[in-house]
């Protein structure tokens, strides 16, 4: 809900960078309090990559305002304490398929009051949205959950980092978005970050 909101009071670019942000520092603070080591290396491969995302999102942050920062930063929380949950799953689509039915009858009621006028169902529309919801989100969350064991947390939020350039870099196969010297120096960052910091 915080993300969908959020979007409405912060540009798409900016948003992006305050949600990987808090994402990463969350999954660091949650390392130094688990007291899981830090290596200084891999703190300074998770502010290269991050500094990749900060290239990537600057030159279009459009519009930002309080309100849209906090709403992404609380995002950028939630799923920074949802990944450091997953630390102790032992059954990754067990955890998932539970998390997702909960959060289904959590939503119900706050979504049915938020949308105006009533919501509008159609029968493409229920189709997408399960396939969205049960295959491409539901095997990624699993996926996710899968590999928290064997990463730490921090390397997990660097990880992250990645999405924002795939994203675009997929818009530039499949959109036809020009290829700017903007988006190779943001995947450069990304990619040295995520290679200084390797485990050992």
């Amino acid at each position: 809900m915080c993300i969908s909101f959020g979007y409405q009071h912060i540009g798409a670019a900016a948003g992006t960078f305050v949600f990987y942000a808090t994402v990463l520092a969350g999954l660091v603070a949650y390392d130094v309090v688990s007291r899981t080591p830090v290596p200084r290396v891999r703190v300074v491969g998770a502010l290269v990559s991050l500094a990749g995302v900060g290239v990537l999102t600057a030159p279009a942050a459009g519009d930002v305002t309080p309100l849209g920062v906090l709403l992404l930063a609380v995002t950028g929380a939630a799923w920074a304490l949802y990944t450091a949950a997953g630390r102790t799953v032992t059954d990754p689509q067990t955890a998932t398929t539970g998390n997702f039915t909960v959060l289904a009858v959590a939503l119900l009621v706050p979504v049915g009051v938020t949308v105006s006028g009533g919501p509008t169902v159609t029968t493409t529309g229920l189709v997408l949205a399960a396939l969205m919801g049960s295959v491409t989100t539901a095997l990624s969350y699993v996926a996710w959950y899968a590999c928290q064991r064997r990463i730490s947390a921090t390397t997990a939020g660097t990880v992250q980092t990645v999405i924002p350039i795939l994203t675009a870099a997929a818009a530039t196969v499949l959109l036809g978005e020009r290829l700017t010297v903007l988006l190779v120096l943001a995947a450069l960052l990304v990619f040295a970050g995520l290679w200084i910091g390797r485990p050992r």
